[in-house]
């Protein structure tokens, strides 16, 4: 549950410079807004970090019942329908976390480039890990509608190397 404080970094770096621990935020002026914000943000924070685990849990849920339906007898409907709902809940769990995540990042930014101007300071979201966790939510619709489509359109799949006339 890591978030980034940008007083704490800024403060740190003061210190191990030339000046040492002579000059501190308070003196250059840090507005209490950008850490009253940062702080609200934290929240949002720990609440996707929290969607994200439980979407990492459910999609590997997701992809133990999918080896499992391949390498065992014909289940047919009933384990598609089980991989359904898990990856359903996967994609759920990670795209409310990724819309947290793209909230957080333009928030953050908005309010570290508008009240940290005087000081200085400026702010830029992430493009790279936006990119990485849409792709992600993007994945597991995808792969919750091949399990759908399994669902319901139904498979007949015979045993392999059982039965007469079969290798």
């Amino acid at each position: 549950m890591y978030s980034f404080n940008p007083r704490e970094t800024l403060q740190r770096e003061l210190n191990e410079s030339e000046y040492g621990s002579k000059i501190n935020l308070t003196e250059l002026g840090w507005p209490e807004s950008i850490d009253d914000a940062i702080q609200a943000l934290e929240i949002a924070s720990n609440a996707m970090f929290v969607l994200y685990c439980i979407g990492i849990a459910f999609a590997a849920l997701s992809l133990i019942l999918a080896l499992a339906s391949l390498f065992t007898a014909p289940g047919g409907k009933l384990s598609a329908c089980a991989n359904v709902s898990v990856e359903l809940i996967a994609f759920v769990a990670v795209g409310v976390a990724s819309a947290l995540a793209t909230a957080i990042g333009v928030k953050a930014a908005e309010v570290v480039n508008d009240k940290g101007e005087d000081v200085g300071v400026s702010a830029q979201r992430g493009s790279k890990f936006m990119a990485l966790t849409w792709v992600a939510t993007a994945c597991l619709l995808v792969a919750s509608f091949v399990w759908c489509f399994d669902c319901f359109a139904g498979r007949k799949r015979g045993r392999v190397g059982r039965g007469k006339g079969k290798f």
